[in-house]
């Protein structure tokens, strides 16, 4: 038996189908936004956690 040279139309076939094999899409999950992640919410900046802490007043 011979190898396939990468002229013959069946080696071309073979690699086609392979390739398809590799980069087919992944099915839908049911869920639309299973892959999804949250939108990150940054603080704002400019403006530390003690700024916004209630301070204890000694009498």
């Amino acid at each position: 038996m011979q190898p396939k040279t990468p002229q013959s139309p069946s080696y071309w076939r073979r690699l086609l189908e392979r390739l398809k094999l590799l980069f087919r899409r992944k099915p839908e999950p049911e869920d639309p936004y299973a892959y999804r992640t949250a939108p990150l919410r940054r603080p704002p900046q400019g403006k530390s956690g003690a700024a916004v802490a209630e301070l204890d007043e000694e009498e």
